[in-house]
């Protein structure tokens, strides 16, 4: 059974998808979701997001913000965020100057 995993920014979703498994760095350190997870809301820290989904697995980075996490749902509200896989070099480069992505 799949988890619903939706990032948000103040200006666009940036992913929202049916995934398998999260990794998700906290105030607390990164924290593992899988369905049926107890619930939490925490500090959401800067950082890269693990995503595995049908087998393949998928990083994005965000900046800072909250995490919510339900039993079928994780939501993150996230001042910004990128797609790892999509972004060139130098789109990387200038998100972990601005603070996306670092740990």
């Amino acid at each position: 059974m799949p988890i619903s995993l939706e990032i948000v920014t103040p200006s666009e979703v940036v992913y929202s998808e049916q995934v398998d498994h999260v990794v998700i760095p906290t105030s607390r350190g990164k924290i593992d979701v899988l369905p049926h997870h107890i619930p939490i809301i925490d500090t959401l820290s800067a950082g890269d997001i693990k995503v595995e989904k049908d087998g393949s697995t998928h990083y994005l980075a965000v900046g800072s913000g909250f995490v919510e996490v339900y039993a079928e749902k994780v939501s993150l509200l996230t001042d910004q965020a990128i797609d790892i896989s999509n972004s060139d070099e130098a789109e990387i480069e200038e998100a972990v100057k601005s603070g996306c992505g670092s740990p």
